[in-house]
């Protein structure tokens, strides 16, 4: 079959559906049927991924808007509980439940304007060709770079016309690519 479309959609999905074990099952099959030059599918990541990575196995962007607005909401309840009770043990637990709230608050806060800021400025892309050249500048006539195969996990980092400037993963290899051999996960991204 089509590696690459099959992993773009099963991407896809992801995003829409995190939690959905029939959706992770088929997506590792497909990862793990995949052959693909090892030397440079590398897992590394900067902190704002490793920040992105903290929910999005298992909340979508939205969920974590909801779930950031709903903690910030909740704080703010208790923390005004917490000004009008006099001194007591029931304060106090209010005052520790106010702490811990604001501690998730900050957590999902964060994955989720990293999740925001990386799906708009480096966004996962896949090769749908079979094989595609890297080159050196946005044209046929420049330097080949590397060859990349069907199913590639990739991410955007610039365009020009018809041309994508790619990484690979950890930005180990750079280059650009006609926009046709590859495919953006977030169709969001797409649509602006």
């Amino acid at each position: 079959g089509d590696i690459g479309r099959a992993m773009l959609n099963y991407k896809r999905a992801k995003q829409l559906a995190p939690r959905d074990s029939d959706i992770k099952m088929n997506l590792e099959f497909v990862e793990r049927n995949m052959t693909l030059n090892e030397d440079f599918q590398s897992t590394a990541s900067g902190p704002l991924q490793s920040i992105a990575n903290l929910t999005q196995s298992w909340l979508t962007i939205n969920e974590s808007a909801i779930l950031s607005l709903a903690l910030w909401f909740l704080f703010f309840f208790l923390y005004m509980v917490y000004r009008i009770l006099n001194k007591g043990t029931i304060r106090t637990s209010i005052g520790y439940l106010t702490f811990l709230v604001i501690l998730m608050f900050i957590l999902i806060g964060a994955s989720f304007g990293s999740r925001i800021i990386i799906e708009n400025t480096q966004p996962d892309g896949i090769v749908i060709v079979s094989e595609i050249t890297l080159n050196s500048e946005p044209n046929l006539e420049s330097t080949t770079e590397f060859k990349l195969k069907n199913g590639t996990n990739i991410k955007l980092l610039d365009t020009k016309g018809e041309w994508i400037k790619l990484s690979t993963a950890g930005f180990t290899i750079q280059g650009w690519v006609p926009a046709s051999s590859v495919e953006i996960v977030n169709v969001d991204f797409l649509r602006t």
